[in-house]
């Protein structure tokens, strides 16, 4: 059995005061975990339990594990790049976070099987989504959060099937993955959607500690437009030179390119340093798009196209300092990041943008 706090902070609720605990072994008769929590500016409660089961064969990578939980909690309206550590203290300390935040209230179950070449999942949800307004605009520091306004949510049941696979090719550097969310009235919901998510990752030697890192990513949101399900596009996973979700719509494509040196740069120029701060080095390319885009809010809408047109093209480029922290995974790096915007776009400026990172950053079943 173990206990611990479970503390948060979002300028939707506020301050999250509360404990977890938990009981049993995923790999045993299973563990129980629950989580408490008093959002202090919402003046609500929040929070609920799960139940985790893993079989594993024994001697190899390979397990099935089911997830089935149910509790009230507030969620990011992006569905795909939403890191609750990294995001939460950035927006205690600073108010650095972007997001836009709802609260869904009931259970969900995923059966998921994975080996060290390919993973497949599937499930369902059942919640209750309602919209939430700001109650929070200080900071531990007195910064200005950079954003104030918490969009508005539809408000409705959601009942979804939710399906997943990865599969990293034979023999080529190469991993794939998609995602797909569905919603209607076969399965007695208010909404109507299909949502769709494929991303494609290479890690390709070039020569001595040199990788060529590209990425692509196609995402489309079909049926009703609804705002905590579109695609935002800004940010450290897709185009640095816009801010994080500055632009959103019912479709999204990225594709991204990282040229890295993967040696301790300071050892190479025989700078003496500490063992555990190896720094590299890389430059990038990167273009993106978005569309389905409503001209008077600025957030998603119904469109019949599948792909951008050229002109929603934005593309920039840069280069990048990294420190290859390898904790709490071995591929995450911190990355000092300097983006320069290319093309015809007035709005875009250079920027510098400090983030904790994976090489891989686009595939998101790990």
């Amino acid at each position: 059995m173990s206990l611990a706090p479970a503390l948060g902070f979002n300028r939707v609720d506020g301050g999250l005061l509360g404990a977890s605990a938990s009981v049993g072994s995923a790999r045993l008769l299973g563990r129980l975990e629950g989580r408490l929590q008093y959002a202090l500016a919402a003046e609500a409660w929040q929070g609920g339990a799960e139940v985790v089961k893993r079989w594993s064969e024994p001697y190899a990578e390979r397990t099935w594990e089911l997830r089935a939980r149910a509790e009230r909690r507030t969620d990011p309206f992006d569905r795909d790049y939403y890191n609750a550590q990294f995001t939460q203290m950035s927006a205690f300390l600073a108010g650095g976070d972007r997001h836009d935040y709802l609260t869904r209230t009931g259970a969900e179950a995923t059966l998921e099987r994975r080996t060290p070449g390919w993973s497949v999942s599937a499930g369902l949800a059942d919640h209750v989504e309602r919209a939430r307004t700001t109650r929070t605009e200080w900071t531990l520091f007195g910064s200005t959060p950079e954003r104030v306004e918490n969009a508005v949510a539809a408000e409705g049941r959601a009942r979804e099937a939710r399906f997943g696979a990865r599969l990293a090719l034979p023999r080529l550097p190469w991993t794939i993955e998609a995602q797909y969310w569905t919603s209607g009235r076969a399965l007695a919901s208010d909404f109507t959607y299909r949502r769709t998510r494929v991303a494609l990752a290479g890690d390709i030697g070039l020569f001595d500690r040199v990788a060529l890192v590209p990425q692509l990513e196609w995402g489309r949101l079909r049926g009703q437009a609804l705002p905590q399900q579109a695609f935002p596009l800004g940010g450290i996973y897709n185009l640095r030179t816009y801010e994080r979700n500055e632009r959103v719509g019912s479709g999204r494509a990225v594709l991204r390119g990282d040229l890295l040196y993967a040696g301790d740069v300071l050892e190479r120029l025989g700078i003496p340093h500490p063992a555990w701060m190896p720094l590299s080095f890389g430059v990038f390319g990167n273009a993106g798009a978005v569309w389905g885009v409503d001209r008077d809010t600025g957030g998603p809408a119904p469109t019949e196209r599948d792909w951008p047109e050229a002109g929603d093209w934005k593309s920039e480029v840069g280069a990048s300092a990294l420190w290859r922290i390898g904790v709490p995974d071995p591929d995450l790096a911190m990355r000092v990041d300097y983006a320069v915007p290319v093309g015809p776009d007035d709005a875009r400026e250079p920027r510098l943008v400090i983030a904790f990172q994976r090489a891989l950053g686009m595939l998101r079943m790990r």
